[in-house]
């Protein structure tokens, strides 16, 4: 007997249709991202996700997964990270690094965990240094992150659950705006 493939996605951690959060976030690719057939696509963390094969099998982007540092400036139609930016220590820095990746016009896409929610009291129950160094956004504060680092925020708020304090995860999206001339 052969497994469905929506269970073979779901144990290669490929988005699952099935699974609120990930419908959600299939709509915030879809609406805000830009994504589509021929996007250049940079997906940034320590290891590729499986939002970056969902990309390119279902919506034609040409993903690439790196560190940004030593890529050439002005290469990726949308940048986006999950789980990163609440782990560092310059968040903002990062941010403008991600800046010059992306095409005037171009979309950065931020998910961090929503650390208020109740999913956080429960990680704390399972490990008291689960979540040691990680900042603590809301809505507010990573959209007025991404605002100063460059990027007009299009959209903002919680994915999973519409009420806050059940959603594990919040996202922001922006535009890279113009740099200024020197």
């Amino acid at each position: 007997m052969s497994a469905h493939p929506h269970a073979i996605e779901a144990a290669a951690g490929l988005p699952n249709p099935r699974c609120l959060r990930d419908r959600r976030l299939i709509d915030v690719f879809d609406r805000y991202a830009g994504v589509g057939s021929g996007r250049r696509v940079l997906e940034i963390g320590r290891m590729r996700s499986g939002w970056s094969s969902f990309l390119e099998r279902e919506r034609g982007c040409e993903v690439t997964g790196a560190v940004p540092a030593g890529l050439p400036d002005d290469q990726f139609d949308l940048v986006f990270s999950m789980g990163v930016l609440d782990r560092l220590e310059r968040p903002f820095r990062h941010l403008k690094a991600i800046s010059r990746l992306v095409r005037p016009g171009g979309r950065v896409l931020t998910i961090v965990p929503n650390l208020r929610a109740w999913n956080r009291w429960l990680q704390r129950l399972g490990s008291a240094s689960a979540e040691d160094g990680r900042a603590m956004y809301d809505p507010a504060s990573l959209r007025a992150l991404h605002d100063i680092a460059g990027f007009r925020t299009v959209a903002c708020g919680h994915i999973g659950f519409f009420v806050s304090l059940l959603s594990p995860h919040l996202y922001v999206v922006g535009i890279r705006r113009a740099r200024c001339a020197r």
